[in-house]
């Protein structure tokens, strides 16, 4: 009778685990944000399952989110699992207060348009006509200052991921 003595290693797969890169939102009421997944550990192939307000998935990646919570179960060939959850942030809508100082004199160009800019992302530029003026962080007004002609256009605020707040401003002669 014969002895065979066979050594063996017994291994497990490493823990499964994620590297997550979310982009949130870009302006107020987008569907422009996205979470890229790398997960690694476990056995392959991988089964994903995203769950949120803007998507059911099965893809590693997804984009075109809402704001909100977005939840990944993984398995693995195994059926070992991992689960994440990523939150997509969205910036407060963008809008301004104005306030406008008229000319001192009549054919006077020395008026001026003060605005406090609310929500958006930091930092923000403004055209009035052919007047332009810009915040410095972390400050958020912008003011036009003169010379400022008499008559109405509109003001067009943007801020750093291009969103836009247009609204209309009437400088008036004084008597």
């Amino acid at each position: 009778s014969c002895i065979i003595n066979i050594d063996t290693v017994v291994t497990q797969p490493s823990q499964l685990s994620g590297v997550f890169s979310p982009s949130d939102i870009s302006c107020f009421d987008e569907e422009d944000g996205s979470i890229n997944t790398t997960i690694s550990g476990g056995t392959t192939p991988y089964i994903y399952n995203w769950t949120g307000p803007s998507v059911v998935s099965t893809t590693n990646n997804i984009s075109g989110l809402d704001a909100g919570s977005y939840t990944l179960v993984v398995t693995d060939d195994n059926l070992c699992t991992y689960d994440s959850t990523i939150t997509i942030n969205e910036p407060v809508y963008l809008t301004a207060i104005h306030a406008i100082i008229e000319p001192l004199c009549f054919g006077g160009m020395d008026g001026e348009i003060k605005q406090l800019v609310m929500g958006g992302t930091s930092p923000f530029s403004a055209i009035f006509g052919l007047a332009s003026a810009s915040n410095t962080p972390p400050s958020d007004s912008i003011i036009f200052d003169s010379p400022l002609p008499v008559g109405g256009d509109s003001v067009y605020i943007t801020d750093a991921n291009g969103c836009e707040h247009v609204f209309y401003v009437n400088i008036t002669q004084p008597p």
